[in-house]
């Protein structure tokens, strides 16, 4: 009966010392080795915008020129934008816009193309190219003639001010002049 109460006793002792204080007091990377720390904690990552969008829009000129822009997210491509601020690490991905433009003339479509990047890529501006994106494609009205027909497009670089603005001119034929702006002539 001795045994059984020394027995139970020292029972008791043990599982009450056992309470995780030690390992408490310990740092993180004292009681994990360094190796299995990740460099940031967190991961924050975001998406601009978030889901699909379209934007449609049909203009007539002179009851014989129909012109349809139809501008939409590519969610395929994207443009990132990431830092650290303390433990997080941010990762905001901006998706491409991609513009559809098709100009009929007394029912003949005389222009159908997909207004992206590659129309306006200049090779020794890469890295401008690597982070702008298109904020839209529209007609310019004032500009716009019963002979030519004019578009604004800009690309901006993210969270900058930096831009490229261009008019796009197309003819009756459906030929296209692209026309890069300098900052008095785009505002």
């Amino acid at each position: 009966m001795k045994y059984l109460v020394a027995l139970l006793l020292l029972l008791a002792i043990t599982f009450t010392s056992c309470d995780g204080r030690d390992r408490k007091l310990n740092k993180m990377s004292e009681s994990k080795g360094v190796s299995e720390i990740p460099g940031p904690f967190f991961i924050q990552e975001e998406y601009f915008p978030k889901e699909y969008s379209e934007v449609l829009t049909d203009t007539i000129f002179n009851n014989n020129i129909n012109v349809s822009i139809k501008s939409y997210t590519d969610m395929n491509n994207n443009v990132l934008n990431e830092g650290k601020v303390d433990s997080i690490h941010y990762k905001h991905f901006y998706r491409e816009i991609i513009s559809d433009l098709a100009i009929k003339i007394d029912g003949k479509t005389i222009f159908n193309e997909t207004i992206d990047k590659s129309y306006f890529k200049d090779n020794e501006e890469k890295l401008f190219w690597d982070e702008a994106l298109m904020l839209g494609l529209y007609v310019d009205y004032e500009q716009t003639t019963k002979e030519y027909l004019y578009f604004y497009v800009s690309y901006c670089m993210i969270e900058s001010e930096t831009c490229k603005d261009y008019s796009l001119i197309i003819d009756n034929n459906g030929k296209l002049v692209i026309k890069e702006l300098i900052t008095e002539e785009a505002h």
